[in-house]
């Protein structure tokens, strides 16, 4: 018998939260579902009501120059976060992208136990306007 996706990932409520016209909330599974606990828990910086540990250090680098210490603290912290709060799948590549007010933040993942990867852009603001 074949595992199909949802019975590795799970089904999750939609971030941010949508209801459908039945007015259930919508429900994602698969790579979205990864991608937006992956956007949860790169821009949550301060403790959450059920999860008071889950959150990144990556606020912390806000005041940082623009250089190769910001990318590595970056990766870093990144790499952290991801492995601590998703177990379900593992970063496979990670590049950066530097502009004059914000990092893009390319995330190569894959799911656990699968061949296919998928991407997704974290962009890391050093303006706090933004």
């Amino acid at each position: 018998m074949a595992i199909n996706i949802q019975d590795k990932v799970g089904v999750g409520v939609a971030f941010p939260f949508i209801l459908n016209r039945g007015g259930n909330p919508k429900l994602v599974t698969g790579s979205d579902l990864i991608k937006q606990s992956m956007a949860m828990i790169l821009t949550t910086d301060s403790p959450t009501f059920f999860l008071g540990e889950l959150k990144s250090k990556i606020n912390e680098l806000i005041f940082e120059q623009n250089d190769k210490v910001l990318l590595s603290l970056l990766k870093l912290f990144i790499l952290d976060s991801l492995k601590k709060w998703e177990k379900k799948m593992e970063v496979v590549d990670m590049s950066f992208e530097i502009e004059d007010e914000y990092t893009n933040c390319y995330i190569t993942f894959r799911i656990l136990g699968e061949i296919n990867t998928d991407s997704y852009v974290f962009p890391f603001y050093k303006n706090l306007n933004n």
